[in-house]
């Protein structure tokens, strides 16, 4: 589209233009005659290549259960209503 289009036209046909446009079309949108946007395709992205951390392996010792105390505290025990340490109670294993 070489010829801006007035905004007051754009929005009545934004979704032909939004087609044209991710089409690969460039549409400029003007107000009283002055361009003032440009309606035009996104590059397409590419996807996500592993960066710094893809060599990173975890210990086994990480998937063993851990002892009842750090378990109370991983659930939340020891804390109030809005997530502050109170710390455990005394007898923390019993339910």
């Amino acid at each position: 589209m070489n010829k801006p289009i007035n905004i007051t036209e754009a929005k009545a046909r934004l979704s032909e233009l939004v087609t044209r446009a991710s089409a690969g079309e460039e549409v400029i949108i003007s107000r009283r005659g002055k361009p003032i946007a440009k309606l035009a395709q996104l590059p397409q992205q590419q996807p996500r290549v592993p960066g710094i951390a893809r060599h990173w392996r975890l210990p086994p010792e990480a998937f063993e259960p851990l002892d009842p105390e750090t378990q109370a505290i991983m659930e939340g025990e020891g804390t109030d209503g809005i997530g502050i340490w109170i710390g455990l109670p005394k007898d923390h294993s019993k339910p």
